[in-house]
């Protein structure tokens, strides 16, 4: 089985890639994201702060994410696509960690780039279409600083290791699939 990475700014289709290319290559895609929202309606005290965060733009912190993903990572260890994940070092150094405890790879990441303009339009109009309180103006650019300033270090890191390939994330949906199953 595969593992794979898909990332792009917010905006840029990813997830739903994620979820074209599970469903082709019958993988389950892992969100941190979905996770995140889900802690986030918990009445818990890590539900509160997780949506207090995701209403302000910030990401949910480790403490609180990272024991939920390694459920998820150790129920499908044989194979995932990782929608988004890892976004921060300490992240990485979990993924790394888990991979060599479970003596596997990643065996592809792949960047879907798209301009901020583009990525602020389509989240405004998803936001509009979806009412996701997450989606303001002012959080969808707060979150897009945050993608740049803490992504491109693991992005680097992966390019590093060869197994980075870049998608152009302006066409549509389907022309954007295609160039991704092209890499398999």
């Amino acid at each position: 089985m595969m593992r794979i990475i898909i990332y792009g700014p917010q905006g840029s289709g990813k997830s739903t890639q994620a979820q074209l290319l599970g469903q082709k290559l019958n993988l389950p895609v892992i969100s941190t994201g979905e996770i995140s929202r889900q802690i986030s309606t918990e009445n818990t005290p890590e539900g509160i702060i997780t949506k207090e965060l995701i209403d302000r733009g910030e990401p949910t912190p480790p403490e609180i994410l990272n024991p939920r993903l390694e459920k998820v990572l150790a129920e499908n260890s044989n194979g995932y696509i990782l929608d988004g994940f890892p976004r921060f070092s300490n992240q990485l150094y979990l993924l790394e960690e888990w991979l060599a405890k479970t003596e596997t790879k990643i065996d592809k990441v792949i960047l879907i780039n798209l301009p901020n303009e583009t990525s602020i339009k389509r989240l405004m109009s998803r936001a509009a279409i979806e009412g996701r309180a997450d989606d303001t103006e002012e959080s969808i650019k707060r979150r897009l600083e945050l993608y740049v300033e803490q992504t491109q270090p693991i992005i680097d890191f992966f390019r590093g290791k060869g197994v980075l390939v870049e998608v152009d994330g302006v066409p549509g949906i389907e022309e954007i699939h295609a160039s991704i199953v092209k890499l398999f």
